[in-house]
């Protein structure tokens, strides 16, 4: 196993990689908190999407993840952090609020235009997983753009360009404000895992351990 770089002092530089809705949506208000417990301690902070922060990983420039995805279960162990309900997103128009108010699922508006995440999104494998289920092929969806930023999508969407499937997180503002509307995907609703991930061959500082035991924590409350 790869021992702590640091034999004589505990590590205190915690080196984070999160995919794009756990690091813009989740992280920030956990590392403050953290960092009010530990206040020895820093983080460094890098974003892409799930498959990014795997090569991150590998290449040794983070040492713990935040992720969407579990890419590959031999090389790495992955701890399930918390669910992240999956939507789909429209604009706020006249037939969208009736279609909404008539009790209409996500899954039944798949003919509309439709805005994608790259393929290497942790979102985008979870909704095209949840199609495949559900005996529909993301080749069969008319697809308008494929977009990186989840800002990019939710405000092309509020201007009408076509729907997406997002993190309920990633436009719960949007959608309290009035300014999207949410469908659940099926009656039941549609979640995937948000994971905490380390490369097997990695021992976790005193200080790495407590973080993950941290988040653990604060998201079981």
């Amino acid at each position: 196993l790869l021992q702590d770089p640091s034999e004589e002092a505990e590590r205190v530089e915690l080196s984070v990689g999160a995919s794009t809705v756990p690091a813009q949506y989740l992280l920030p208000g956990l590392l403050s908190g953290f960092l009010q417990r530990h206040g020895e301690s820093r983080f460094l902070l890098r974003r892409g999407d799930s498959a990014q922060v795997h090569a991150l990983l590998n290449q040794g420039e983070v040492r713990i993840g935040v992720v969407g995805a579990a890419l590959d279960r031999r090389s790495f162990v992955y701890q399930t952090l918390c669910e992240d309900r999956m939507v789909l997103v429209t604009a706020v128009t006249e037939r969208f609020q009736a279609l909404k108010a008539r009790g209409v699922c996500g899954r039944e508006l798949l003919d509309e235009s439709y805005i994608v995440r790259e393929e290497t999104s942790g979102t985008r494998r979870a909704a095209e997983g949840y199609w495949r289920k559900h005996g529909i092929f993301p080749e069969k969806l008319r697809i308008v753009a494929c977009m990186d930023n989840p800002e990019a999508i939710r405000r092309s969407v509020a201007e009408g360009m076509g729907v997406s499937v997002m993190s309920e997180l990633s436009v719960r503002e949007e959608a309290e404000a009035g300014r999207l509307l949410t469908f659940e995907l099926d009656e039941d609703g549609f979640s995937r895992r948000i994971y905490l991930v380390w490369r097997r061959d990695v021992n976790l500082s005193r200080t790495e351990q407590a973080f993950v035991s941290y988040l653990r924590a604060e998201l079981r409350k």
